[in-house]
């Protein structure tokens, strides 16, 4: 792929920051299904995983923002409100905005991009995920996206980052289960 993509410039690291901000969200069907597989009626965590799994599976049925979906279960696995002002969950909040700026795009026409995508573009640049030299004289937002390689590598790091955040709050079970997969998981 990467020959490809040198011989012909093709890039697609847009895709690799949709297809991350979708692992986040398939994360938690997955951690759902690890805390209904890890109950063992003997461990004293149990009813806490049930509680956990349930209030997984009611968020998913009242489809509730991503960003609620990880607040709601750091709280319910911490005790603790999610650090929004502190890395990785600032990383995690610009991937799911760069999600929405390509899965809602509104076109626009004109040398310049809209208030929001112009607001965006300042941030991945202040984070140096792009540069201004990316932009052109007629900027599209797709193709800008796609030639910047941090962006994919940055999304990659990010997508991993939320998951291990909650991975690294969850309880122990009598059996180590819950524990020894999500390590193995998000193992670096």
């Amino acid at each position: 792929m990467r020959e490809m993509q040198q011989r012909y410039g093709m890039r697609e690291n847009a895709s690799i920051a949709l297809f991350c901000a979708l692992a986040t969200e398939s994360f938690l069907g997955d951690f759902k299904i690890i805390c209904e597989r890890a109950i063992l009626p003997f461990d004293p965590i149990a009813p806490r995983l049930k509680a956990v799994a349930d209030l997984l599976e009611e968020m998913e049925t009242s489809r509730l923002p991503i960003r609620a979906k990880y607040g709601f279960l750091y709280y319910a696995l911490s005790g603790s409100p999610v650090p929004k002002g502190e890395q990785p969950y600032q990383d995690f909040d610009l991937l799911i905005r760069i999600r929405d700026s390509l899965v809602h795009y509104k076109s626009y026409a004109g040398h310049t991009f809209p208030d929001y995508l112009q607001k965006l573009l300042d941030q991945l640049v202040a984070r140096k995920i792009l540069t201004q030299s990316d932009i052109g004289p007629h900027p599209d937002w797709g193709r800008l996206l796609d030639r910047s390689e941090e962006l994919g590598t940055w999304s990659i790091q990010t997508a991993k980052a939320i998951m291990k955040l909650v991975a690294e709050v969850a309880p122990q079970t009598e059996s180590g289960m819950l524990h020894n997969v999500l390590v193995t998981m998000y193992r670096d």
